[in-house]
């Protein structure tokens, strides 16, 4: 029994060691503390580590034909806002905190997001909850498209959870903007990033409820697929942080810059914020929450 007990406690610490320290290809992203492997997820369900809950972000349909063994699904209706006459906005701080009730989720939890793409739906649910105070979260590097590649094991079944009695603290929001930031930002001549496609940014193409196509004035088109693999054949995984930077510089984008990030609803800024924040430790970048989906539907100026 104690030979037992010492080899269980000596690969608890190897573990634990792996999940604090980043591998390699990690630290090229910058060594942020918010990416977790593929590899080392799996080590964590492998041994089923009770500080960690892995939240998957897909369609109910999606998550039931496999998912990461231990994960448990949500889609984008389970945190926007449910009063709010634009569509895609975050939830308020009682239904964020209902939803990681319903999870189970306790204070010493730390969250493990992964997605079906690019993770662009991770970095926005990073990006509520870091609104409401709970930052113990890590975005899955890769996502479900790695975890494929990788052949790791997939399940079926729907993990049991008991509702927790979390309670999320009121704090000042971070890397938020709303429309009067956005104004401020046009009449000061600052940083505004578009994160959408070049048919959505010149008003080619109107995606969901909206009334005119073009951009907000000022805006700098930076795509946001600039920065995730997820073109034919690769892994999903985040570029390289020196990659991004050239990209950046490219578009005269500083690290000195006051930046607001927009797209269609705030899900693909969100991962533009994660990455200029987390990856590259830029101090002053905000997310649109209403983005286009707002703005469009205004009298405020457009440009095609």
């Amino acid at each position: 029994m104690r030979i037992v007990f010492i080899n269980s406690v000596y690969f608890f610490l190897i573990l634990l060691c792996s999940c604090h320290h980043t591998p390699d290809r990690l630290a090229k992203k910058g060594g942020s503390n918010k990416l977790i492997s593929c590899e080392q997820t799996l080590s964590i369900t492998k041994q089923d580590i009770t500080p960690y809950k892995i939240i998957d972000i897909r369609k109910n349909i999606e998550y039931q034909t496999g998912h990461i063994p231990t994960a448990i699904n949500t889609w984008r209706p389970d945190y926007e806002n449910k009063n709010s006459s634009v569509k895609g906005l975050m939830a308020d701080k009682n239904e964020m905190q209902s939803l990681l009730q319903k999870w189970g989720v306790s204070t010493n939890d730390t969250l493990i997001l992964y997605d079906g793409g690019g993770n662009s739906n991770s970095c926005r649910l990073w990006w509520i909850l870091k609104q409401y105070g709970f930052d113990k979260v890590k975005i899955l590097d890769g996502g479900f498209i790695r975890w494929r590649q990788l052949g790791y094991p997939l399940d079926s079944l729907v993990p049991k959870t008991e509702p927790s009695r979390i309670s999320l603290a009121d704090v000042p929001f971070q890397n938020y903007a709303d429309i009067e930031d956005v104004q401020s930002h046009i009449r000061t001549n600052k940083t505004l990033l578009d994160s959408r496609t070049l048919a959505e940014f010149t008003g080619e193409i109107k995606k969901g409820p909206v009334k005119r196509g073009g951009h907000i004035p000022n805006a700098i088109r930076f795509d946001w697929s600039e920065l995730v693999k997820i073109g034919a054949g690769e892994n999903g995984t985040f570029r390289n942080s020196h990659v991004i930077r050239d990209k950046l510089a490219q578009l005269q984008v500083t690290e000195e810059d006051d930046i607001v990030v927009y797209c269609q609803s705030g899900v693909r800024s969100a991962c533009v914020t994660f990455v200029l924040t987390e990856i590259l430790g830029y101090k002053n970048v905000r997310n649109y929450d209403g983005s286009w989906l707002e703005w469009s539907n205004t009298n405020l100026d457009i440009e095609r």
